[in-house]
């Protein structure tokens, strides 16, 4: 991980002369911008402002995992959002729009193959219900399950 000297900027490489960059705008990295407050207010900032970081923050979040922490761990922080921001926002996503779009549903029938059918066939038998109702009360129990998941990540 490079990290340049404290006299130029960690996105761009310009010299600076005060706080902020003058060619790109960055905040010079101090060790003050790995504190919890500067997430905090860091994120409040990222949700009420909108650019075109967030577009340029999906590639690497899908194609190069690990991308952006290590730009931001070492200080390049300008190009894209925050990995803490980017991660909070994508789990209200998920949330709010992840269930209605698909991205939730799911069947035990479908990761389990064979075993799975079978062991659902035989629960549904021992429990004197049809099969098609038993496989759909669970399902619906797994989607709940699912959306909940959300509440254990935020605390």
């Amino acid at each position: 991980m490079h990290t340049p000297p404290d006299n130029s900027c960690a996105n761009c490489g310009t010299p600076l002369a005060g706080e902020y960059c003058g060619a790109c705008g960055q905040r010079r990295f101090t060790p003050d911008s790995l504190t919890l407050r500067r997430f905090v207010r860091d994120a409040a900032k990222e949700f009420t402002s909108v650019d075109g970081r967030f577009l340029r923050s999906l590639g690497p979040l899908l194609f190069r995992p690990g991308l952006l922490t290590a730009e931001y761990l070492a200080g390049r922080q300008r190009r894209f959002v925050k990995p803490v921001t980017l991660f909070v926002f994508v789990n209200i996503f998920f949330f709010f729009f992840g269930y209605r779009l698909g991205l939730m549903r799911w069947s035990m029938e479908y990761p389990y193959g064979e075993a799975g059918r079978a062991m659902i066939t035989e629960r549904a038998e021992r429990l004197g219900m049809e099969r098609e109702a038993y496989l759909k009360r669970l399902d619906g129990v797994m989607s709940d399950a699912l959306r909940s998941l959300f509440f254990g990540v935020i605390p």
